[in-house]
């Protein structure tokens, strides 16, 4: 999909993109697998018969035992075989609530009490979809279930509109007091009488707030590189990175960070050398954070710190200090461009150059970190960096220029 003008890719080194604002953010995209999710269920199951789901296994349209909980309202469900949210086959229920009301998959003393501590965070999630048409419209509500330790119960639930495609819903909860025991998880249906829905890929996600995509297998990530490099040139280890419910990699301000290793084997940042480097970012907050470095030890390096509402490029031994007057406020996308064309080192936000500063030349090591300091694990990154280019060559006015314009729109920037 082209959205304005082609990027540069002359002297492009190495880049990556997520395809946020082109794809549907509520689905899976190409660019990544997503996150691994601590699982009560597993779709990936031959026959999906868990206890959990009321040992749910025939779908024949009267409330005969043993194919209900019925709650004294006529429900069905039972193992079907579709083409699933990334459009590979998958084991799903089909669920049939016959005569309305507030009824679902019930999941009895799925939701594990060590996840209900005070304190805590949890999501619960899964895939739904209508199953015919009369049923889109309708609603479908998560909902977490659980008695507290103080007395009384919690109970509370998420809705989402069903439709004709696949989409992930959630109940999110931070728990301000323990359990007694384990919860309930349910995902009830309403908005009125024969209400038909597919579900899949339930999950229990401890420590989150928000739903994560589902990795293939299930509870373990079996695929690291799960971001591609545009030059096809690079590996992109992202095990130490999450990804948040828009598939978009999310740096929580702790321990999330992407190491580049010999990144720039061939680029010795010496006297005269030019580089380009421009990111993306959503920042959380600004306060002594990083979202890039290069090299290991030693201050021959280049890094980009943002010191509270200051955004400072710093190129070689502390020399060259420079960096954007001010910044768009948190939560705001933003690109910012940093270009060293062998003499001065060049500031541009958002396609507008804001700031020259000298640059003296210097050697670093030949790999990059995104998410940190390069040499420890210090002024972590809080926020995301949807897209990352680092070219060998100092891009004009025009190029930077060019660039902006061809990702402004998919950030909202007029």
């Amino acid at each position: 999909m082209h959205l304005g003008p082609k990027i540069v890719r002359d002297g492009l080194v190495f880049g990556y993109d997520t395809g946020y604002g082109i794809f549907d953010n509520s689905g899976t995209y190409r660019f990544n697998l997503g996150e691994p999710a601590t699982n009560s269920q597993d779709y990936d199951k031959t026959v999906m018969t868990q206890t959990g789901f009321d040992a749910w296994g025939c779908y024949d349209g009267n409330n005969s035992s043993p194919a209900y909980h019925s709650w004294d309202v006529a429900q069905s469900k039972t193992l079907v075989n579709i083409k699933g949210p990334d459009n590979s086959p998958v084991n799903a229920m089909l669920y049939h609530n016959f005569t309305g009301g507030f009824h679902g998959p019930t999941h009895w003393s799925g939701v594990p009490s060590s996840l209900l501590t005070n304190g805590s965070k949890i999501t619960l999630q899964g895939w739904v979809k209508a199953a015919d048409p009369a049923s889109i419209g309708k609603t479908v509500s998560p909902y977490l279930y659980y008695s507290k330790i103080g007395g009384g119960a919690y109970g509370n639930f998420t809705s989402y509109t069903l439709t004709g495609e696949w989409q992930l819903v959630s109940h999110s909860y931070t728990v301000p007091e323990g359990s007694t025991g384990n919860g309930i998880m349910y995902f009830f249906t309403s908005g009125g009488t024969d209400i038909k829905m597919y579900l899949t890929k339930t999950a229990i996600v401890g420590n989150k707030t928000y739903a994560v995509q589902w990795l293939p297998g299930g509870t373990t990530r079996s695929v690291s590189g799960s971001l591609i490099d545009l030059t096809k040139s690079t590996n992109i280890d992202v095990s130490n990175v999450s990804f948040d419910s828009d598939g978009l990699p999310t740096f929580d301000g702790t321990d999330d960070y992407i190491a580049i290793t010999d990144l720039l084997a061939s680029e010795s940042i010496g006297a005269g050398t030019q580089l380009t480097i421009s990111l993306w970012l959503n920042c959380d907050q600004y306060a002594d954070r990083m979202p890039f470095s290069t090299g290991q030890t030693g201050n021959d390096r280049i890094y980009y710190w943002t010191q509270n509402s200051v955004n400072t490029w710093r190129v070689g031994n502390y020399t060259s200090t420079t960096g954007h007057g001010a910044l768009p406020p948190v939560g705001t996308w933003f690109n910012t461009t940093l270009v060293i064309d062998g003499t001065n080192v060049i500031g541009y936000l958002n396609g507008v150059e804001d700031y020259t500063g000298s640059y003296t030349g210097f050697t670093t090591a030949n790999y990059a970190t995104f998410g940190r300091h390069g040499a420890s694990a210090a002024y972590q990154f809080d926020g995301k960096i949807a897209v990352a280019k680092i070219y060998n060559r100092a891009l004009t006015a025009q190029e930077v220029q060019q660039n902006f314009k061809a990702y402004k729109n998919r950030f909202n920037i007029g």
